[in-house]
């Protein structure tokens, strides 16, 4: 065994878990006809009944996985060996294929409570309160690199593996929307939102380097790491730490994930409709403006380590009967205890800092062919991890029914060029459910890079059309919106 081959296994186990990709699950939900729920997404969007109330945790929920790489299939192969037909990794392939900085991010989005309403005759107001989930992870070609060559081309040099990125936020937020009608052509919105923090931890500085000198004997690794998090967990050792053992007490610590009143932050999101005319609609949203300010149980780590690799000691691995033979295992083992005792990690209470959310910019525009059909192209930008990621979203949107609304999506990412989307947002009397998918090719989940869903049930007022609407001075048009 060598180092190559433990970073080659740690790096399957990445792309395998992350062979799946999306933004955040929003794209298709942005346009859907109906929806009471967008309002959340652009908030100058305007439903269209009087009220509508989340049903608590199943009002709404999103989940999407990202990579920007590759899927399973396409770096995994199948081959004949001495134990059967196993699949193995392509490093060429994967080099190939591989950006120069992999990312995959994971994203959560649960509606805890919501209720909007109707407020006059221009206006309409909401009230909200939610869970979010944005954690990301990547790491640079130079890895890739160095596993597809070894470290041969690299003798008497030092070889830098890049730096190793990690991004994780937890935090809860209350907001206050409102929306209103500056004349008929226009409509702005904004959301004012309150945000708890519940866990914080991302990656300052982990660059990694392998040197090999000219003999080639052993290989020299070095990490230079530094790590910074406000973490729920009690009896984080401090000091100079002892990964094999000093972390044997650290518990989790329910009441510090629960204490609202320490990480407090504030966000914005802003929006704006403006109708041309009968057959153009235009729209902007700003989401997620602000930042956190993380205070509790605030822990720095850092480790400035080397560690002399000389591979494996199984010279008393061969003979059974030798008295002093060592099983090959544990003669790996000791190798890996030996790493693990040279990586010097030093933890302290750090201070309190600051650190803004993952932004979103969306920038559409519809064309109204039919009072039943429409069609739209979205822009949308996200942040993610430490990148901006673009995509773009053309959709066929129709209302056959004025309690059916169906969209049905092509959305292009960055890496990722084929998504074919779907959303449905039925209404049965009071009840409104909604599904939506941004890839349902990802149901073949080695192919794609892609998979997001979203899904919620709401309890919604009187429609704003009709008759009865109409006498009440707040009847809008019955169409695909």
């Amino acid at each position: 065994m060598n180092i190559k081959r433990i970073l080659t296994s740690i790096v399957v186990a990445v792309v395998a878990t992350t062979s799946v990709m999306a933004q955040d699950g929003n794209n298709t939900m942005f346009l859907l006809p109906n929806s009471a729920i967008r309002y959340t997404l652009n908030p100058a969007y305007q439903p269209e009944f009087k009220s509508v109330v989340s049903i608590p945790v199943l009002g709404g929920m999103g989940v999407s996985l990202f990579n920007n790489a590759v899927g399973a299939d396409q770096i995994l192969v199948n081959k004949s060996t001495p134990y059967g037909d196993s699949l193995l990794l392509d490093i060429n392939k994967l080099r190939s294929k591989m950006p120069d900085d992999f990312r995959m991010n994971f994203n959560t989005d649960l509606n805890l409570l919501s209720v909007a309403f109707k407020t006059g005759k221009k206006g309409y107001s909401s009230i909200s309160l939610g869970m979010k989930v944005d954690a990301g992870f990547g790491f640079g070609k130079d890895l890739i690199n160095f596993l597809a060559e070894g470290n041969a081309p690299y003798i008497g040099t030092t070889q830098s593996l890049g730096d190793i990125m990690a991004d994780a936020t937890i935090y809860t937020e209350a907001a206050l929307g409102y929306s209103r009608k500056i004349n008929d052509k226009l409509t702005v919105g904004g959301r004012l939102k309150l945000l708890f923090g519940i866990m914080e931890l991302h990656s300052k500085k982990a660059e990694l380097a392998v040197t090999t000198p000219e003999g080639a004997e052993y290989l020299n690794l070095q990490a230079n790491v530094e790590i910074y998090g406000s973490l729920p967990f009690a009896n984080l050792p401090v000091g100079k730490v002892d990964i094999d053992s000093d972390f044997d007490d650290v518990e989790f610590d329910g009441d510090l994930m629960m204490d609202f009143t320490k990480n407090i932050g504030f966000g914005l999101d802003l929006g704006a409709t403006y109708h041309l005319n009968d057959d153009w609609t235009f729209g902007a949203s700003v989401n997620d403006l602000g930042f956190i300010n993380w205070k509790s149980n605030i822990y720095k780590a850092v480790s400035d380590s080397e560690f002399k690799w000389q591979g494996a000691d199984v010279s008393n691995s061969i003979n059974k009967n030798d008295p002093d033979y060592v099983e090959i295992g544990d003669a790996f083992e000791n190798l890996l205890d030996s790493l693990v005792d040279s990586f010097e990690l030093t933890a302290v209470n750090n201070e309190s800092y600051s650190k803004m959310l993952n932004a979103k910019v969306n920038l559409y525009a519809t064309y109204h062919f039919h009072d039943k059909v429409n069609f739209s192209a979205l822009v949308r930008g996200m942040k993610m991890a430490d990148k901006f990621y673009p995509s773009m979203t053309i959709s066929a949107n129709t209302r056959p029914l004025k309690n059916l609304g169906i969209s049905v999506t092509y959305s292009a990412y960055k890496g990722n060029a084929a998504n074919i989307g779907i959303g449905i947002v039925p209404r049965f009397g009071a009840f409104q459910p909604y599904l939506v998918v941004d890839n349902v090719l990802a149901g073949n989940f080695t192919h794609t890079k892609g998979a997001s869903f979203r899904f919620g049930i709401n309890f919604v007022g009187k429609a704003l059309y009709g008759k009865a609407a109409k006498k009440r001075g707040t009847a809008q048009k019955w169409r695909a919106i």
